[in-house]
């Protein structure tokens, strides 16, 4: 099988896609820890998709404190490290801080992670209300036959 231009620079897409790393976060420092900062950690898609399942009460429904808890235990780290600060077990003590030291981690690790208002939370609400039926594909192919 002959290379063709276009098969060539797919693969080089590819490959400058899928070498990519999670970049580094942001640091912080939250009014209340008098100077010490944080580093709030851009999280994968794996990372992400647990913390949205993990977020979902018995009825399937996504319940905001527990998003604001757990983007922050996914998020909060050691800097320079990606060490978590907070484990699964913290969560019900991060949902007992005061709402506005809370916001202070959790409103940049919402930001940088793509799910701040009409981010991530909102897709599935973004998809039912798409003009796009399920037999509509949502990438279409080019001209050329090529996604």
């Amino acid at each position: 099988m002959a290379k063709t231009p276009g098969s060539e620079r797919r693969r080089s897409l590819r490959e400058l896609v899928l070498a990519r790393r999670v970049p580094k976060g942001e640091l912080i420092t939250p009014s209340f820890l008098d100077g010490q900062t944080v580093e709030v950690c851009i999280m994968t898609v794996g990372e992400r998709r647990d913390l949205m399942a993990q977020a979902k009460n018995d009825q399937g429904e996504a319940d905001p404190a527990e998003i604001e808890a757990l983007v922050v235990i996914h998020t909060a780290c050691i800097p320079g490290t990606r060490e978590r600060l907070f484990t699964l077990g913290d969560k019900d003590a991060l949902i007992e801080m005061a709402a506005t030291e809370l916001d202070e981690l959790a409103e940049p690790a919402l930001r940088i992670n793509g799910m701040a208002k009409g981010g991530v939370p909102d897709l599935e609400t973004a998809r039912k209300n798409s003009s796009a039926t399920p037999s509509e594909p949502l990438i279409t192919a080019s001209p050329n036959g090529s996604a």
